[in-house]
């Protein structure tokens, strides 16, 4: 026999954990692309260590490189590979810069990899918006874990990527790049912290 007094208390119970669990910052509706684009656009500087393996077919271990980024709203990605060779780049909507010894050069060619690190500054930065003009986006979960599908939907595009794949929480936290070619990268951020601003040298690198 249903026990209604008991029943009610269990209710009772369950709905004084509401405001803690709001105030504690669990997230427990559904995420929007709107909101997630917000949450992404908060901080004004965010620096972490990066992780990059690049699965090639036909080679039976993955490329690995290890390094740093620094991620601007208001200039732009600085990529810094430190292993197993050192690469600076710097992307911003001018385009994708490669720093030679005492100047940045201009990428202007317009291969995948072009592609992807452009795609790679609208991820990071949560441009979803523009995202959205050349892909399809479905994202799923709450702010604290979230997922977000792109598949492209231009013909250029198509005939690079096959998916992409975002997950993250209160920051990126891997993408995964596949390619129509059967090539893989999978890009994983660490050790992130928000900034303030930036320093004089990072500074000087997004506006020499």
């Amino acid at each position: 026999m249903l026990n209604l007094k008991a029943l009610g208390c269990a209710l009772l119970l369950s709905l004084t954990w509401l405001p803690y669990l709001a105030v504690a910052g669990v997230h427990t509706s559904p995420l929007t692309i709107t909101q997630l684009t917000t949450q992404l656009a908060t901080y004004p500087v965010i620096q972490g260590e990066l992780l990059q393996k690049k699965l090639v077919a036909g080679l039976p271990m993955p490329l690995v490189s290890e390094g740093k980024f620094t991620l601007a709203q208001s200039y732009g990605l600085l990529w810094q590979l430190e292993t197993p060779f050192v690469q600076r780049y710097r992307i911003n909507q001018q385009g994708v810069a490669l720093w030679q010894t005492d100047h940045w050069q201009l990428q202007t060619h317009q291969g995948a990899s072009q592609q992807q690190n452009r795609l790679l500054l609208a991820v990071l930065a949560g441009d979803y918006v523009q995202l959205s003009n050349d892909f399809e986006l479905s994202v799923s979960g709450t702010a604290d874990q979230w997922q977000l599908l792109l598949i492209p939907k231009t013909v250029i595009l198509k005939k690079i990527f096959s998916q992409i794949r975002i997950q993250g929480g209160e920051f990126v936290n891997q993408v995964r790049i596949s390619e129509v070619t059967g090539d893989v990268t999978e890009l994983n951020f660490n050790q992130q912290q928000v900034k303030d601003a930036l320093q004089d040298a990072e500074q000087h690198a997004f506006t020499q």
